[in-house]
């Protein structure tokens, strides 16, 4: 029983570490798949179709799932701003959407690929025995889901 007891406290003292190192990432820009936070200012993603698609939509959901806006991107990884603005040019509601990207070989869909989402990291935290990065838009991130880091913007 002691061995478990120790090995409960190592496990334990790995995960502050976990988040101790995590809390360098604190005030950097993160680049991860998670939903985007709108609240009427443009958003910076990057997007990428895939390879051999011709071409590729951004395809917006809003919280509920529904489809608000497919807009044609190239097919190609870019990094891009991200309006917010309907088809009809008004702005969308604020609130939470999920971006996603739709391959089209002539005119045939290939695939979904996800967006990244730019942030801010404000905090890292152990809840229930896991890492987690909290961005500026309080949306909620695995560090495994992280794929690039620069210094704060």
């Amino acid at each position: 029983m002691r061995s478990n007891d120790l090995l409960a406290a190592i496990g334990l003292q790995m995960e502050a570490l976990g988040v101790s190192q995590l809390s360098t990432w604190v005030g950097m820009a993160a680049r991860a798949e998670m939903p985007v936070i709108f609240d009427g200012s443009p958003v910076t993603i990057t997007t990428a179709g895939a390879s051999r698609a011709d071409t590729a939509e951004l395809v917006v959901r809003d919280s509920s799932g529904t489809v608000v806006q497919r807009l044609p991107i190239d097919p190609a990884r870019q990094e891009m701003e991200w309006a917010g603005v309907s088809d009809s040019g008004s702005p969308l509601a604020a609130g939470t959407y999920e971006l996603s990207v739709e391959s089209f070989v002539q005119g045939g869909s290939i695939g979904t690929a996800p967006v990244y989402v730019h942030g801010r990291i404000v905090e890292a935290r152990n809840e229930d025995g896991r890492p987690l990065l909290v961005m500026s838009g309080g949306q909620v991130v695995n560090p495994n889901a992280v794929v690039g880091l620069r210094a704060g913007d």
